[in-house]
């Protein structure tokens, strides 16, 4: 974790923010890392961040890490893995009301599915994402949703 960042000074903030500020910044820079060309060390940082969000056991937390490392894994394309954390994304927002999580699991696991073989399965997917994100008026991400979407249905034939 970053340096300035003192687990005991500020964890507090995960109850005002919903967001612990140095898991979020670690997983922030696990992906910026790969993005630099350092994958082994974007990876490692990666996985301390997510056990430590696990080991805090505030659910939010460990939501937004997912999310967030879920971008390394699209770059990695690592599809399966991809999948296993887009079903715990959706499955823990669905239990704890996060609705905007709810709608990027079943995306990621979308995702995911079209680029490893399950377009159809991939397709339903982002249908049932675009309904979640229609029904809460959230609609920052449905640009990526309508060009997954698009790139689904090319793969299966049906552009």
């Amino acid at each position: 974790m970053n340096s300035y960042y003192s687990p005991e000074k500020c964890s507090h903030l995960k109850y005002i923010t919903g967001f612990d500020p140095g898991l979020i910044s670690g997983i922030t820079t696990a992906c910026v890392l790969w993005s630099l060309g350092y994958p082994d060390q974007g990876s490692l940082l990666s996985q301390k961040m997510l056990t430590a969000a696990r080991l805090i056991d505030h659910a939010m937390n460990l939501v937004g890490c997912l999310a967030l490392d879920s971008l390394t894994n699209i770059l990695r394309r690592d599809y399966p893995r991809l999948v296993k954390q887009g079903k715990e994304m959706y499955e823990l927002s669905k239990e704890k009301g996060f609705v905007l999580f709810i709608g990027a699991g079943l995306f990621k696991m979308a995702f995911a599915f079209i680029h490893y073989g399950k377009v159809q399965e991939g397709i339903k997917n982002l249908h049932q994402a675009l309904e979640v994100y229609y029904a809460t008026g959230i609609s920052f991400t449905r640009t990526d949703l309508y060009g997954s979407l698009a790139e689904a249905y090319g793969i299966h034939g049906d552009i």
